[in-house]
This record gives C-alpha cells, structure tokens and sequence, in this order.
C-alpha cells in the first residue's frame, strides 16, 4: 500500500464518529494475531481484558487520542464480563 493510501484511509477511519469499529479495514486482525505469535507471546490466565484485545485498545488509543482509555475500551466493547470495573487491585 502506497504511503498517500495508507494515510488516507487512516484520516478517514479516524474522523468518522463511530471510527473505532472501523479500526479492522484499516489493519488487518491477522497482522495483530501474527505480532503476537511472533513475539512468543502468551497468556497463561484468564483476564477481563485479553492480551491481544489491549493490543487492540492501544492501536485505538493512538488513532483517538482524545479518548480516554476508559471510553476506547468501552466503545471497543472488548472486556470480558464480570463485576470488577477495569482498575487495578
């Protein structure tokens, strides 16, 4: 992909209101799985927020900036359910 593209589709995906459910046309779900895979990443115990799902929430957090961690994740709707809000113990 030419650079003017690839910058283009981000300005797009990135100015558009509901842009976070469109973060996955602009980079392919099997580029994030394939980082993990290649880093010798894995996770040994269940969490609310799953390893590759964070990784998710920080490409988002670099796009939007001007979110909050809490809204992007909350948008994201990428937390597994449970009664514990997302802070740490």
């Amino acid at each position: 992909m030419r650079l003017a593209r690839a910058l283009e589709l981000t300005h797009n995906i990135a100015s558009t209101p509901n842009a976070i459910e469109g973060l996955d046309a602009l980079l392919d779900p099997s580029l994030v799985e394939q980082a993990l895979e290649q880093a010798g990443v894995a996770t040994l115990r269940k969490r609310r927020l799953p390893l590759e799902m964070m990784l998710w929430c920080v490409i988002s957090m670099a796009f939007f900036r001007r979110m909050s961690a809490w809204d992007v994740v909350s948008r994201m709707n990428i937390m597994l359910p449970g009664q514990r809000p997302l802070v740490a113990p």
